[in-house]
């Protein structure tokens, strides 16, 4: 037997944020959402329904879109969160984030969206603002330009920083934490 990572996408996101899921809130998925967002934010544990949801597609050529992951939080306002995560480095496209962030405003009529990209990177993609912009383009041309929307990005490191503080904060975690950093 040969160990080797997750490659996947899907692989990591279910490794990673199936540890969020299970672990409590206020010690994994909370403060690395604060973390990412620079702020307080309170937010609801994830549920299986949450990950993978396919919403029908607004774009046009697209049938459907499937984001990793789709939470809802709030920091004094509700909040829907975007996970796209890829497993490597310089992996996101502008056409897949643009239709995520159109598909999901529609599916879950999300007035505060929160995009989190997650990706193998330590920093955020240099081409974020002009992602940014060309979004932000498209929503006012269909009518959506007061969707506030947020970008931000996290590591996967940084994603494994915060499993391995739930586990010094709450050593019962010890094993499952262990486990994913071992596999991430």
């Amino acid at each position: 037997s040969f160990w080797q990572p997750p490659e996947t996408e899907d692989l990591q996101t279910a490794l990673v944020f199936g540890f969020f899921r299970h672990a409590p809130v206020a010690l994994a998925l909370q403060p690395w959402l604060a973390d990412v967002l620079g702020r307080d934010v309170a937010v609801d544990p994830l549920a299986v329904d949450d990950f993978w949801p396919q919403f029908p597609s607004v774009v046009e050529g697209h049938e459907r879109t499937e984001p990793e992951l789709v939470f809802h939080a709030d920091d004094g306002s509700p909040i829907v969160g975007i996970i796209e995560a890829k497993p490597g480095y310089g992996q996101h496209e502008e056409q897949q984030l643009s239709r995520e962030v159109l598909d999901t405003v529609h599916a879950e009529d999300a007035r505060r969206l929160v995009l989190i990209m997650v990706g193998a990177d330590i920093g955020s993609p240099p081409e974020m603002p002009d992602w940014q912009a060309a979004v932000a383009s498209t929503m006012s041309e269909r009518g959506l330009a007061d969707v506030q929307i947020e970008w931000h990005y996290s590591s996967w490191a940084r994603l494994g920083r915060h499993i391995e503080s739930c586990a010094t904060a709450d050593p019962a975690w010890s094993a499952y934490s262990d486990d994913v950093l071992t596999q991430l």
